[in-house]
């Protein structure tokens, strides 16, 4: 709550308040800090534009990816932006990354994957390509050319409800030896 107090300087932006400035516990810090009305305003609106920002966000959908370089390993991963992860991840590739298939999906799912294609795992979130591995990036592929895919899709291809996950919930990184 604020509190006017008379005769200070604005911890702020320095400036002499000759009103009254407003004395502010808990939103910035714990302790006290005596702001200017302009500067306590300032301070709401960049809160709360950064809230809004995080709201955003949050409403975006992950996608879970599959990338290959040439006929390597496949890494199976997630990200708000695809494109964007792919760049990334080429800047630390000697060889030319392509993104296979990607489809909506979260954490879950991409744990779900990991956990099914565990005997083929490699180092990391990178996978040797098997039969059932491109069978699903290429059965996403024929999706997306008819309708937009589905978090269940991806499910349904791995032979997996998202119920039967939870069973694997509980274990510590099961794909790791």
């Amino acid at each position: 709550m604020d509190t006017l107090v008379q005769g200070k300087h604005c911890t702020k932006c320095g400036a002499k308040i000759e009103l009254e400035p407003f004395r502010v516990r808990g939103e910035v810090s714990s302790k006290l800090i005596d702001w200017c009305s302009g500067c306590l305003i300032a301070y709401r609106e960049e809160r709360a534009e950064r809230l809004a920002q995080k709201t955003e966000r949050a409403g975006k959908r992950r996608k879970v990816y599959f990338i290959q370089s040439d006929n390597g390993p496949i890494k199976i991963g997630i990200a708000f932006h695809v494109g964007t992860r792919l760049k990334e991840l080429q800047t630390s590739h000697p060889h030319a990354l392509q993104c296979l298939a990607w489809c909506p999906g979260g954490r879950k799912a991409e744990k779900m994957l990991h956990w099914r294609f565990r005997r083929f795992h490699l180092r990391g979130e990178w996978f040797t390509p098997c039969d059932d591995l491109l069978r699903i990036i290429k059965a996403l592929k024929e999706i997306r050319s008819t309708r937009p895919l589905e978090e269940q899709d991806l499910f349904k291809l791995a032979r997996m409800k998202p119920r039967d996950w939870r069973i694997h919930e509980k274990q510590r990184r099961p794909w790791t030896t």
